[in-house]
C-alpha cells in the first residue's frame, strides 16, 4: 500500500505538555485519572492517566486555554484538584503539581494455593477503571496495595485475581468494595478452578 509522498513541512496544530503530580510529602501520585478540557470545545474533554513517577505526558491544542482535573479514579465525581493552562505555539511544562486532597486506601490480603499453604512466589491482578495492575507478594504471599478513592464514605469495586506462578494457575476473581484506610480481602485463593473462564498465560 504506497502512500506516497507525506509531507512533514508545515505547522502543528497541537503541542507536547507535560506535568509531575506528588503528594504533600513529595511522593509521585501514579495511575491518577486526569480529565483535559479545551475552553474553545466545552463539554469535550480527553483523559491521561499519570504513570508510575506521577508524570502525565499528552498532547494539546496550540494557542488555547485548558482546564485540568484530577481524579483519583474514573468513578469520581468531583475533582481533587482544578487548575486552567495557556498553551502557545512552544512545549509547556507545567512543571511538579501538589495534590492534597485524594483520599488513600490500601487493600491487603494473602495468596494461598489449593492446599491453603501461603504462595511464595505470586502475583496480586488488580482490575479498576477497566485497567488491570500487577502487584508482587512477599515470600509468605501478603500483600498490600495502595489505591487512590473518591472520598472517605462511597465504596468503589475493584477485583483481585490470584496468580501463582510457580504452578502457573490463577484463581477466581474476588470482588471487594474499598473505601478510604485498609480493606482486607483476606485469603485469596491461587487454586484453579475447572469452572472459570480465566486462563494462565505464560510467554
Amino acid at each position: 500500500n504506497d502512500l506516497g509522498d507525506i509531507s512533514v513541512c508545515g505547522t502543528s496544530e497541537s503541542v507536547p505538555l507535560d506535568a509531575t503530580f506528588v503528594d504533600n510529602t513529595g511522593a509521585p501520585l501514579p495511575d491518577l485519572f486526569v480529565q483535559i478540557e479545551a475552553k474553545r470545545t466545552p463539554n469535550e474533554f480527553f483523559t491521561v492517566r499519570t504513570n508510575l513517577a506521577g508524570k502525565l505526558f499528552a498532547n494539546v491544542y496550540q494557542n488555547s486555554e485548558f482546564t485540568l482535573r484530577v481524579y483519583g479514579s474514573a468513578d469520581c465525581a468531583t475533582p481533587a484538584y482544578t487548575t486552567t493552562f495557556q498553551t502557545t505555539n512552544q512545549n509547556l511544562s507545567l512543571g511538579t503539581m501538589t495534590v492534597t486532597d485524594l483520599v488513600k486506601a490500601t487493600v491487603t490480603g494473602r495468596l494461598v494455593a489449593c492446599n491453603n499453604s501461603p504462595v511464595s512466589s505470586g502475583q496480586v491482578i488488580l482490575q479498576r477503571d477497566g485497567q488491570s495492575r500487577y502487584f508482587k507478594t512477599d515470600p509468605s504471599g501478603n500483600f498490600s496495595i495502595p489505591l487512590l478513592v473518591c472520598n472517605s464514605n462511597s465504596p468503589q469495586t475493584v477485583s483481585i485475581i490470584g496468580l501463582d506462578q510457580s504452578n502457573l494457575q490463577t484463581g477466581l476473581p474476588v470482588t471487594l468494595s474499598i473505601r478510604s484506610a485498609t480493606n482486607d480481602a483476606g485469603a485469596v485463593s491461587t487454586c484453579f478452578d475447572n469452572a472459570s473462564a480465566q486462563e494462565f498465560l505464560n510467554c
